[in-house]
């Protein structure tokens, strides 16, 4: 399906975080957020969740993030920004 050049405007553009969980398929998970700390929130419910206990509290830094999916998945973990 084709767009008109029109159809889309420079002020509805918004910045996109998103977080990719490991390095190849079927591992890999790609989610997107609006803002970093809602991309860091849905990290940490995937871990606590994949591990069914609670791994990170609601309030977890970044680098506790990283750290915590190295430790426990060994998987690497990583926020792009999407402008």
């Amino acid at each position: 399906m084709e767009h008109r050049p029109d159809q889309f405007t420079h002020y509805a553009c918004q910045t996109a975080f998103v977080s990719i969980v490991g390095t190849s398929h079927p591992a890999r998970r790609v989610t997107i957020s609006y803002s970093r700390r809602e991309a860091l929130d849905d990290l940490i419910a995937h871990l606590n969740m994949v591990m069914a206990r609670t791994i990170l509290p609601d309030d977890a830094a970044e680098d506790q993030v990283i750290d915590a999916y190295e430790e426990h998945l060994g998987h690497p973990v990583e926020i792009v920004i999407c402008d």
